[in-house]
Protein backbone atom coordinates (compact mmCIF):
# COMPACT_ATOMS: atom_id res chain seq x y z
CA UNK A 1 0.00 0.00 0.00
CA UNK A 2 2.88 2.42 0.75
CA UNK A 3 4.64 1.69 -2.31
CA UNK A 4 1.06 1.94 -4.51
CA UNK A 5 0.51 5.33 -2.72
CA UNK A 6 4.19 6.75 -3.68
CA UNK A 7 3.44 6.17 -7.33
CA UNK A 8 -0.50 7.00 -7.98
CA UNK A 9 -0.40 9.91 -5.70
CA UNK A 10 -0.66 13.70 -7.55
CA UNK A 11 1.75 15.23 -5.41
CA UNK A 12 1.50 18.71 -4.25
CA UNK A 13 -1.14 20.88 -6.65
CA UNK A 14 -0.64 24.90 -5.72
CA UNK A 15 1.67 26.33 -7.41
CA UNK A 16 4.09 29.24 -5.73
CA UNK A 17 7.52 28.59 -8.77
CA UNK A 18 7.88 29.06 -12.24
CA UNK A 19 7.87 25.77 -14.13
CA UNK A 20 9.47 25.00 -16.99
CA UNK A 21 11.14 22.53 -19.31
CA UNK A 22 14.28 22.38 -21.13
CA UNK A 23 15.63 19.92 -23.68
CA UNK A 24 18.91 19.14 -24.11
CA UNK A 25 20.90 17.08 -26.45
CA UNK A 26 23.76 14.55 -25.58
CA UNK A 27 26.89 13.45 -27.38
CA UNK A 28 25.38 10.49 -29.45
CA UNK A 29 22.10 12.36 -30.25
CA UNK A 30 19.65 11.40 -27.97
CA UNK A 31 17.77 14.14 -25.83
CA UNK A 32 16.99 14.81 -22.43
CA UNK A 33 14.20 16.67 -21.12
CA UNK A 34 14.72 18.25 -17.95
CA UNK A 35 11.59 20.14 -15.69
CA UNK A 36 12.92 22.95 -13.55
CA UNK A 37 11.45 24.20 -11.07
CA UNK A 38 12.64 27.66 -9.72
CA UNK A 39 11.52 29.44 -6.31
CA UNK A 40 10.03 32.89 -6.83
CA UNK A 41 12.94 35.44 -4.56
CA UNK A 42 11.67 36.42 -1.43
CA UNK A 43 12.97 40.48 -0.99
CA UNK A 44 13.36 42.15 2.56
CA UNK A 45 12.41 45.99 0.96
CA UNK A 46 10.08 46.75 -0.79
CA UNK A 47 12.22 48.74 -3.06
CA UNK A 48 13.41 45.46 -4.80
CA UNK A 49 11.14 44.53 -8.10
CA UNK A 50 9.97 40.95 -8.31
CA UNK A 51 12.33 39.34 -11.11
CA UNK A 52 9.85 38.67 -14.37
CA UNK A 53 9.51 34.60 -15.19
CA UNK A 54 11.06 35.73 -18.71
CA UNK A 55 13.73 36.62 -16.43
CA UNK A 56 14.29 33.85 -14.05
CA UNK A 57 14.10 31.53 -16.74
CA UNK A 58 16.59 33.23 -18.55
CA UNK A 59 19.00 33.12 -15.11
CA UNK A 60 18.19 29.72 -15.24
CA UNK A 61 19.56 28.59 -18.99
CA UNK A 62 21.89 30.95 -19.11
CA UNK A 63 23.71 31.67 -15.77
CA UNK A 64 24.43 33.11 -13.40
CA UNK A 65 22.81 30.49 -10.66
CA UNK A 66 23.79 31.80 -7.29
CA UNK A 67 20.82 29.15 -5.85
CA UNK A 68 21.58 25.62 -4.57
CA UNK A 69 20.61 22.99 -7.57
CA UNK A 70 18.93 19.80 -6.35
CA UNK A 71 19.07 17.55 -9.44
CA UNK A 72 16.30 14.81 -8.96
CA UNK A 73 16.15 11.23 -11.03
CA UNK A 74 12.81 9.43 -11.18
CA UNK A 75 12.93 5.34 -11.13
CA UNK A 76 12.61 2.74 -13.98
CA UNK A 77 9.55 2.78 -16.14
CA UNK A 78 8.72 6.85 -14.40
CA UNK A 79 9.30 10.13 -15.53
CA UNK A 80 9.13 13.40 -13.61
CA UNK A 81 5.32 13.61 -13.52
CA UNK A 82 5.39 10.99 -10.73
CA UNK A 83 3.68 11.99 -7.33
CA UNK A 84 7.12 11.25 -5.98
CA UNK A 85 9.04 13.26 -8.05
CA UNK A 86 6.90 16.60 -8.20
CA UNK A 87 6.81 15.91 -3.91
CA UNK A 88 10.88 15.54 -3.70
CA UNK A 89 11.19 18.87 -6.44
CA UNK A 90 8.54 20.78 -4.12
CA UNK A 91 10.39 20.09 -0.51
CA UNK A 92 13.52 21.54 -2.69
CA UNK A 93 11.74 24.74 -4.01
CA UNK A 94 9.89 25.47 -0.46
CA UNK A 95 13.74 25.61 1.20
CA UNK A 96 14.50 27.90 -1.28
CA UNK A 97 16.77 25.61 -3.50
CA UNK A 98 16.33 25.09 -7.07
CA UNK A 99 14.97 21.96 -8.43
CA UNK A 100 15.39 19.60 -11.70
CA UNK A 101 13.67 16.72 -12.58
CA UNK A 102 15.95 15.56 -14.85
CA UNK A 103 13.61 12.82 -17.56
CA UNK A 104 16.02 9.72 -19.09
CA UNK A 105 15.86 9.42 -22.85
CA UNK A 106 12.72 8.92 -24.06
CA UNK A 107 10.29 9.60 -20.74
CA UNK A 108 8.59 12.73 -19.90
CA UNK A 109 6.86 12.74 -23.30
CA UNK A 110 10.26 13.64 -24.67
CA UNK A 111 10.71 11.35 -28.15
CA UNK A 112 13.30 9.26 -27.63
CA UNK A 113 15.80 10.04 -30.95
CA UNK A 114 18.64 7.47 -30.75
CA UNK A 115 17.70 3.41 -30.61
CA UNK A 116 19.56 3.61 -27.30
CA UNK A 117 17.56 3.95 -24.27
CA UNK A 118 18.51 4.51 -21.03
CA UNK A 119 20.28 1.19 -18.72
CA UNK A 120 20.50 1.12 -14.65
CA UNK A 121 24.17 1.43 -15.50
CA UNK A 122 24.83 4.03 -18.41
CA UNK A 123 25.90 7.28 -16.25
CA UNK A 124 26.96 9.21 -19.79
CA UNK A 125 23.70 10.90 -19.55
CA UNK A 126 23.78 12.18 -16.26
CA UNK A 127 27.43 13.54 -16.26
CA UNK A 128 26.28 15.65 -19.34
CA UNK A 129 23.66 17.02 -17.78
CA UNK A 130 25.67 18.19 -14.51
CA UNK A 131 28.58 19.40 -16.82
CA UNK A 132 26.15 21.61 -18.74
CA UNK A 133 24.82 22.90 -15.53
CA UNK A 134 27.63 23.82 -13.65
CA UNK A 135 28.92 26.44 -16.58
CA UNK A 136 26.01 28.47 -15.43
CA UNK A 137 26.30 28.78 -11.50
CA UNK A 138 27.75 31.49 -10.27
CA UNK A 139 31.18 31.19 -7.82
CA UNK A 140 30.76 28.18 -5.87
CA UNK A 141 26.94 27.87 -5.88
CA UNK A 142 26.49 23.90 -5.10
CA UNK A 143 24.57 21.29 -6.78
CA UNK A 144 23.28 17.61 -5.35
CA UNK A 145 22.29 14.76 -6.42
CA UNK A 146 19.26 12.65 -5.30
CA UNK A 147 18.15 9.47 -6.41
CA UNK A 148 15.01 7.14 -6.81
CA UNK A 149 15.14 3.38 -7.60
CA UNK A 150 17.00 3.02 -11.06
CA UNK A 151 17.95 6.59 -10.46
CA UNK A 152 19.37 5.93 -7.16
CA UNK A 153 21.54 3.75 -8.70
CA UNK A 154 22.56 5.98 -11.01
CA UNK A 155 23.44 8.71 -8.79
CA UNK A 156 25.43 6.29 -6.59
CA UNK A 157 27.22 5.32 -9.76
CA UNK A 158 28.42 8.21 -10.95
CA UNK A 159 29.55 9.74 -7.36
CA UNK A 160 31.90 6.44 -6.99
CA UNK A 161 32.87 6.71 -11.10
CA UNK A 162 34.27 10.09 -10.56
CA UNK A 163 35.42 10.24 -6.73
CA UNK A 164 37.45 6.78 -7.84
CA UNK A 165 38.93 8.90 -10.75
CA UNK A 166 38.84 11.88 -8.92
CA UNK A 167 37.19 14.23 -11.34
CA UNK A 168 33.64 14.58 -9.55
CA UNK A 169 33.31 18.67 -10.30
CA UNK A 170 33.48 20.75 -7.48
CA UNK A 171 29.87 21.85 -7.95
CA UNK A 172 28.72 18.23 -6.61
CA UNK A 173 28.31 18.76 -2.97
CA UNK A 174 26.20 15.40 -1.89
CA UNK A 175 23.83 13.24 -2.72
CA UNK A 176 20.41 11.33 -1.45
CA UNK A 177 19.96 7.94 -2.66
CA UNK A 178 16.31 6.49 -2.56
CA UNK A 179 15.16 2.72 -2.49
CA UNK A 180 18.85 2.07 -3.91
CA UNK A 181 18.99 -1.91 -4.67
CA UNK A 182 22.58 -1.66 -5.09
CA UNK A 183 23.49 -4.94 -6.36
CA UNK A 184 21.41 -4.82 -9.81
CA UNK A 185 20.50 -8.64 -10.82
CA UNK A 186 17.12 -10.16 -12.05
CA UNK A 187 17.38 -12.99 -9.90
CA UNK A 188 17.16 -9.93 -7.32
CA UNK A 189 13.48 -8.91 -8.60
CA UNK A 190 10.37 -11.31 -7.21
CA UNK A 191 7.39 -12.19 -9.21
CA UNK A 192 5.35 -11.14 -10.43
CA UNK A 193 7.39 -7.93 -10.15
CA UNK A 194 10.15 -8.88 -13.21
CA UNK A 195 7.12 -9.91 -15.24
CA UNK A 196 5.54 -5.63 -14.45
CA UNK A 197 8.94 -4.46 -14.91
CA UNK A 198 9.59 -6.12 -17.91
CA UNK A 199 5.92 -5.12 -19.68
CA UNK A 200 6.97 -1.53 -18.68
CA UNK A 201 10.30 -1.76 -20.64
CA UNK A 202 8.17 -3.15 -23.53
CA UNK A 203 5.77 -0.57 -23.30
CA UNK A 204 8.54 1.84 -23.77
CA UNK A 205 10.13 0.19 -26.67
CA UNK A 206 6.43 0.02 -28.37
CA UNK A 207 6.34 4.08 -27.69
CA UNK A 208 9.74 4.52 -29.05
CA UNK A 209 9.11 2.18 -32.18
CA UNK A 210 10.25 5.28 -35.02
CA UNK A 211 13.80 5.21 -33.11
CA UNK A 212 14.61 1.59 -32.73
CA UNK A 213 12.99 1.49 -36.78
CA UNK A 214 15.65 3.59 -37.58
CA UNK A 215 18.03 0.37 -36.94
CA UNK A 216 15.88 -2.38 -38.80
CA UNK A 217 18.26 -2.87 -40.86
CA UNK A 218 20.51 -4.19 -38.94
CA UNK A 219 19.21 -8.09 -38.70
CA UNK A 220 20.51 -8.72 -35.22
CA UNK A 221 19.22 -5.41 -34.06
CA UNK A 222 15.82 -5.88 -34.95
CA UNK A 223 15.44 -9.77 -33.89
CA UNK A 224 16.51 -8.49 -30.99
CA UNK A 225 14.07 -6.21 -30.56
CA UNK A 226 11.02 -8.54 -31.53
CA UNK A 227 12.93 -11.74 -28.91
CA UNK A 228 12.53 -8.66 -26.20
CA UNK A 229 9.15 -8.01 -27.02
CA UNK A 230 8.14 -11.22 -26.82
CA UNK A 231 9.69 -12.06 -23.28
CA UNK A 232 8.05 -12.38 -19.73
CA UNK A 233 10.44 -11.12 -17.46
CA UNK A 234 12.78 -8.16 -17.05
CA UNK A 235 15.53 -10.70 -16.57
CA UNK A 236 15.15 -12.14 -20.10
CA UNK A 237 14.46 -8.90 -21.78
CA UNK A 238 17.70 -7.21 -20.20
CA UNK A 239 20.07 -10.63 -21.25
CA UNK A 240 18.38 -10.49 -25.46
CA UNK A 241 18.76 -6.77 -25.83
CA UNK A 242 22.34 -6.72 -23.64
CA UNK A 243 24.63 -6.53 -26.82
CA UNK A 244 23.31 -3.61 -27.79
CA UNK A 245 22.81 -1.11 -24.43
CA UNK A 246 24.62 1.81 -24.35
CA UNK A 247 27.76 1.74 -21.79
CA UNK A 248 30.65 3.95 -20.47
CA UNK A 249 33.99 3.14 -19.33
CA UNK A 250 34.54 3.16 -15.43
CA UNK A 251 37.04 5.61 -15.04
CA UNK A 252 38.27 9.19 -16.63
CA UNK A 253 37.02 10.38 -19.49
CA UNK A 254 34.48 7.68 -19.25
CA UNK A 255 34.17 6.77 -23.00
CA UNK A 256 30.60 5.40 -24.11
CA UNK A 257 30.47 2.56 -26.37
CA UNK A 258 27.95 -0.51 -27.13
CA UNK A 259 27.17 -4.15 -25.90
CA UNK A 260 27.72 -6.39 -22.90
CA UNK A 261 28.55 -10.01 -23.46
CA UNK A 262 25.51 -11.14 -21.58
CA UNK A 263 22.44 -10.20 -19.03
CA UNK A 264 25.47 -11.02 -16.26
CA UNK A 265 27.56 -8.73 -17.33
CA UNK A 266 25.21 -5.98 -17.74
CA UNK A 267 24.10 -6.27 -14.24
CA UNK A 268 27.91 -6.79 -13.37
CA UNK A 269 28.69 -3.26 -14.67
CA UNK A 270 25.43 -1.85 -13.48
CA UNK A 271 25.51 -2.70 -9.95
CA UNK A 272 26.31 0.57 -7.52
CA UNK A 273 27.49 -1.16 -4.75
CA UNK A 274 30.86 -1.66 -7.03
CA UNK A 275 31.18 1.94 -7.03
CA UNK A 276 30.15 3.60 -3.73
CA UNK A 277 33.16 3.02 -1.60
CA UNK A 278 34.96 5.43 -3.89
CA UNK A 279 32.36 8.32 -3.18
CA UNK A 280 34.29 11.63 -2.14
CA UNK A 281 30.75 13.70 -0.68
CA UNK A 282 28.42 13.43 1.70
CA UNK A 283 25.99 10.66 0.89
CA UNK A 284 22.45 9.54 2.47
CA UNK A 285 21.72 5.90 1.42
CA UNK A 286 17.52 5.90 2.40
CA UNK A 287 15.88 2.56 2.12
CA UNK A 288 12.67 0.30 3.88
CA UNK A 289 13.29 -2.57 5.88
CA UNK A 290 9.65 -3.65 3.73
CA UNK A 291 11.02 -2.47 0.36
CA UNK A 292 10.53 -5.98 -1.31
CA UNK A 293 12.05 -4.82 -4.29
CA UNK A 294 15.73 -3.79 -2.89
CA UNK A 295 15.86 -4.65 1.33
CA UNK A 296 17.77 -8.31 0.79
CA UNK A 297 20.35 -7.16 -2.08
CA UNK A 298 21.28 -4.17 -0.43
CA UNK A 299 21.63 -6.11 2.97
CA UNK A 300 24.00 -7.93 1.18
CA UNK A 301 25.52 -4.84 0.23
CA UNK A 302 25.83 -3.12 3.58
CA UNK A 303 29.48 -3.90 4.50
CA UNK A 304 30.21 -1.68 1.50
CA UNK A 305 28.56 0.50 1.99
CA UNK A 306 29.65 1.41 5.74
CA UNK A 307 33.36 0.93 4.91
CA UNK A 308 33.07 4.43 3.23
CA UNK A 309 33.04 7.49 6.25
CA UNK A 310 31.07 9.27 3.63
CA UNK A 311 28.22 7.44 3.03
CA UNK A 312 25.29 7.38 6.36
CA UNK A 313 22.60 4.32 5.57
CA UNK A 314 19.35 4.77 7.16
CA UNK A 315 16.67 1.92 7.05
CA UNK A 316 13.37 2.51 8.10
CA UNK A 317 10.78 0.22 9.48
CA UNK A 318 7.97 0.30 7.21
CA UNK A 319 7.54 2.56 3.78
CA UNK A 320 8.03 -0.05 0.85
CA UNK A 321 9.48 1.20 -2.49
CA UNK A 322 9.75 4.80 -2.29
CA UNK A 323 6.26 4.79 0.13
CA UNK A 324 7.41 6.83 3.04
CA UNK A 325 4.21 8.38 2.95
CA UNK A 326 2.89 9.74 6.76
CA UNK A 327 -0.28 10.01 8.06
CA UNK A 328 -1.89 14.08 8.14
CA UNK A 329 -1.45 15.99 11.35
CA UNK A 330 -4.97 16.16 11.20
CA UNK A 331 -7.77 14.11 9.69
CA UNK A 332 -7.72 11.02 7.78
CA UNK A 333 -5.58 9.82 4.56
CA UNK A 334 -2.23 9.91 3.38
CA UNK A 335 -0.35 13.01 4.41
CA UNK A 336 3.49 13.96 2.61
CA UNK A 337 6.49 11.91 2.32
CA UNK A 338 8.73 11.67 5.28
CA UNK A 339 11.45 10.88 2.71
CA UNK A 340 10.94 14.29 1.41
CA UNK A 341 12.19 15.92 4.81
CA UNK A 342 14.39 13.66 5.55
CA UNK A 343 16.29 14.43 1.94
CA UNK A 344 16.04 17.95 2.51
CA UNK A 345 17.49 17.92 6.25
CA UNK A 346 20.57 16.16 4.90
CA UNK A 347 20.93 18.63 1.88
CA UNK A 348 20.24 21.35 4.32
CA UNK A 349 22.92 20.14 7.00
CA UNK A 350 25.77 19.82 4.38
CA UNK A 351 25.07 23.49 3.38
CA UNK A 352 25.28 23.72 7.18
CA UNK A 353 29.20 22.34 6.87
CA UNK A 354 30.12 24.57 3.94
CA UNK A 355 29.47 27.59 6.17
CA UNK A 356 31.90 26.69 8.23
CA UNK A 357 34.98 29.26 8.07
CA UNK A 358 38.53 27.71 7.39
CA UNK A 359 41.06 27.80 9.46
CA UNK A 360 44.06 29.83 9.18
CA UNK A 361 46.89 27.69 8.96
CA UNK A 362 46.40 25.22 6.12
CA UNK A 363 48.27 22.12 8.50
CA UNK A 364 45.20 22.56 10.76
CA UNK A 365 42.74 22.21 8.31
CA UNK A 366 39.85 19.59 9.11
CA UNK A 367 39.44 16.78 6.45
CA UNK A 368 36.41 17.57 3.85
CA UNK A 369 33.22 16.66 6.16
CA UNK A 370 31.85 13.12 6.04
CA UNK A 371 28.09 11.85 6.37
CA UNK A 372 29.05 11.60 10.46
CA UNK A 373 30.00 15.21 10.67
CA UNK A 374 26.00 15.86 8.43
CA UNK A 375 24.30 14.02 10.95
CA UNK A 376 26.04 16.23 14.12
CA UNK A 377 25.20 19.15 12.32
CA UNK A 378 21.63 17.59 11.23
CA UNK A 379 20.88 16.81 15.41
CA UNK A 380 22.61 20.34 16.26
CA UNK A 381 20.44 22.17 13.59
CA UNK A 382 16.80 22.88 15.20
CA UNK A 383 14.62 20.66 16.80
CA UNK A 384 15.02 17.15 14.90
CA UNK A 385 15.45 14.82 18.02
CA UNK A 386 11.98 13.99 17.64
CA UNK A 387 12.00 13.70 14.34
CA UNK A 388 14.86 11.48 13.88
Amino acid sequence: MASTAAYLLHGPREEHCLHFREVMTMTDGATIALDWEVPYPKYKSSLHVRLSDKQLKANVLYGPIDLPVVIILHGINNDTGFGYMKSLMRSCSDRGWIAVGMNFRGCGGQELTTPRGYTAAYTGDLRSVVQKIAVRLKGDTPVFLVGNSLGANLITKYLGEEGFSGSLPSCIQGGVSLGNPLHIHSGNVPFPFNIMLGAGVKKHVLTSRKAFHAMSNDFHFGSAVRQALLSRTIGQLDHIMSPFIIRNDAMHPFASSVGYKDGEDYWHDASSNRYIQHVTVPLLKLSAQDDFLVVNPALQSLARCLVNPNVLVVKTKCGGHLGWQEAPLEGFGVGKSWADAAMSDFIAAVLDMRKLKPVENAADAPMKPGAVDVVESLYASRNLQSKL
